[in-house]
């Protein structure tokens, strides 16, 4: 007796089953188009740096140091740095009013010296990437005072 319920309660069940509600049936399609679109504006940013000549004793001296380029694109760009010169167009390390010149360059051999007028290419990426740049202080300079003679260049990176 207990089968025969249970095949009557299932069978009336599946009479159910159509008219329990279901997903609606689409009467039709459209298509359309998601624009999805940023913008990423480039910014670069070069890292501070010292160059230190060793002690001058009249004879040519040379100095090197590294300056980090990173910019937050690592492609397309082609960054330059100008470093600004003294007001008298030479660069001068100054010990109070007694000056000593020097020169920054490009190359170990100084044969490009970097001037106020000049763009030095450097290289650049994301993670930040070392360019060199390059000192020399000329044989038989003199200087009318003895101390530490410093000078404080300004670098502008454009790109």
């Amino acid at each position: 007796m207990k089968s025969s319920r249970i095949l009557a309660l299932t069978g009336a069940l599946a009479l159910l089953v159509p008219f329990l509600p279901s997903e609606q049936a689409a009467a039709g399609t459209a298509t359309a188009n998601l624009s999805v679109s940023t913008s990423i504006t480039s910014s670069c940013s070069i890292g501070a740096a010292s160059l230190s000549f060793p002690a001058y004793t009249g004879a040519l001296d040379t100095a090197s140091t590294s300056v980090t380029v990173t910019c937050n694109v690592s492609t397309g760009l082609a960054p330059y740095i100008t470093l600004n010169t003294n007001t008298s167009g030479q660069r001068n390390m100054t010990n109070g009013a007694a000056t000593l010149p020097y020169e920054l360059c490009e190359d170990a051999a100084c044969a490009t010296p970097i001037t106020s007028t000049t763009h030095y290419a450097v290289n650049y990426s994301t993670s930040g990437t070392g360019n060199s740049i390059y000192g020399e202080i000329p044989a038989s300079e003199t200087a009318s005072s003895s101390g530490s003679f410093n000078d404080t260049v300004t670098m502008t990176l454009n790109f």
